[in-house]
């Protein structure tokens, strides 16, 4: 007797088989980040997801922030097949419908039923297990050709369709189609969903930069200069964690937008120096190797355990660097007075939204004037502790005027003793607007704006 062929369903799964490592670290992290203020690079970065296989970590990571850089596109396509509203459904329900639908229609390397069998088993894991059919229901019916075809449908002239299509809230959509021309506001948005580059500099005085090339190019790893500055190098391939310059600290992986803020501060050996802002430390330790480790760099910070993160990372290799627990907007623990202060403030973060996609779900409007608040507390205070004559810098990785422009107009109506100032160095003069506001806007960096203030009379 002759075998009896069977059709096999094209979403057929052994169910058997466990769920992978990745999938499972990357349901926990986003249920977390759902329900709780938590932040993804520090739950990537936690014993749990670091303990993964470097495939399964690569993959964990892919699927945590692109489904947060995507949420609100995916959310959009699946209430087309859920009679429920999405918001009314458990935080368990929702991760496990973002995650199946993220793989189904974006990720090309996933094959469909693995996506949707172990978005189905996630929610069984969970305490919704009677919701296993729903998940699996809603899973069935999305198609990669008809959500492309939906997104024909959104019109990019209206904030409605630019929020939905770059998965962004539209009340930040609203506040940059006032700031920006259309083509800049679109590169933005799209800048947004892409994976940052990784950006990395050097971090000790017992290398020079031809040493580090060489050493670099000896381990495999394949680098460019940033068209910001020569000093700042561009990851182009290999794997940096896997090198002696990493794992003694004599590399830091930093922004390049992060690392230029320092040289506006324009630091010298013979200075003594403020950080009031200073974890995780990049910049602090960008200060200390500017000056040879050879200028007093004094670094604040409000929580003992961030200020032990930037000991273990810059301490051993910079002896010129002084830690402080304490609050930068009270009267800070010194009896002397600096020749430069950086203020990099604790701000919105619209100008990482690629690097830290959850703040766009995080952040309201209302934050904003809050922090504005807080960023003014610092400057005032900072400004008290500046020798006549010295500098301060002022940056965010903000976008906003609120955090800002506002700021420092604020600032300078009530110190007339303080002088918006230019740099010296052509290299960073070209990033200052013509009402001497540095800017760089989230396309080759992260977004940054700073102002560079002179005490140029009174007393501290």
């Amino acid at each position: 007797m002759g075998s009896v062929s069977r059709k096999i369903s094209p979403y057929h799964w052994d169910d058997s088989l466990p769920i992978s490592p990745a999938r499972v670290t990357s349901f926990e992290i986003l249920r977390r980040i759902e329900k709780d203020k938590s932040f993804a690079t520090e739950l990537l970065h936690s014993k749990a997801p670091t303990s993964l296989s470097a495939r399964d970590y690569r993959l964990a990571t892919e699927l945590v922030l692109g489904v947060l850089r995507n949420q609100k596109l995916l959310d959009w396509y699946l209430s087309r097949f859920s009679k429920i509203i999405l918001e009314k459904l458990d935080s368990e329900v929702k991760v496990a419908l973002r995650l199946g639908a993220y793989q189904m229609l974006m990720l090309s390397r996933v094959p469909p039923r693995a996506a949707l069998h172990e978005s189905v088993e996630l929610v069984s894991t969970s305490r919704i297990k009677s919701a296993k059919g729903f998940v699996n229901a809603v899973l069935r019916r999305i198609k990669r050709d008809e959500f492309q075809q939906a997104l024909q449908t959104l019109s990019l002239e209206s904030i409605y369709g630019l929020s939905v299509r770059y998965s962004h809230p539209e009340w930040l959509v609203q506040r940059w189609v006032d700031c920006f021309d259309p083509n800049t506001l679109i590169q933005i948005l799209e800048e947004n969903n892409r994976p940052p580059r990784t950006f990395f500099r050097l971090n000790t005085a017992t290398l020079s930069r031809s040493a580090l090339w060489k050493e670099l190019t000896s381990c495999g790893i394949e680098f460019s200069a940033s068209s910001l500055c020569e000093d700042i190098l561009e990851l182009k391939n290999g794997d940096l964690n896997q090198t002696a310059l990493m794992r003694e600290h004599k590399i830091a992986i930093q922004d390049a937008g992060s690392q230029v803020i320092p040289h506006l501060l324009d630091p010298e050996e013979a200075d003594v120096c403020l950080d009031l802002c200073a974890a995780p430390g990049g910049k602090t330790s960008q200060l200390a190797q500017m000056t040879s480790g050879i200028a007093r760099i004094f670094a604040v910070e409000a929580h003992w355990h961030r200020v032990r993160i930037m000991k273990s990372l810059h301490g051993d290799n910079w002896r010129n660097l002084y830690f402080t627990v304490a609050d930068g907007t009270r009267p800070l623990p010194f009896s002397i007075a600096f020749d430069k202060i950086l203020i990099d403030a604790p701000c919105s973060g619209t100008g990482t939204l690629r690097r830290h996609p959850e703040i766009r779900w995080k952040l309201l409007p209302s934050d904003l004037a809050t922090l504005s608040q807080l960023q003014s507390a610092l400057l005032e205070r900072a400004a008290g502790y500046l020798k006549p004559g010295g500098l301060v810098v002022y940056s965010t990785c903000s976008l906003e005027p609120e955090e800002n422009e506002q700021v420092i107009e604020a600032f300078l109506a009530k110190n007339p003793q303080f002088q918006l100032e230019l740099p010296s160095d052509e290299r960073f003069a070209r990033f200052f607007d013509l009402h001497r506001y540095f800017r760089l806007l989230p396309t080759d960096s992260d977004g940054f704006f700073a102002a560079m203030l002179r005490k140029t009379a009174g007393r501290r």
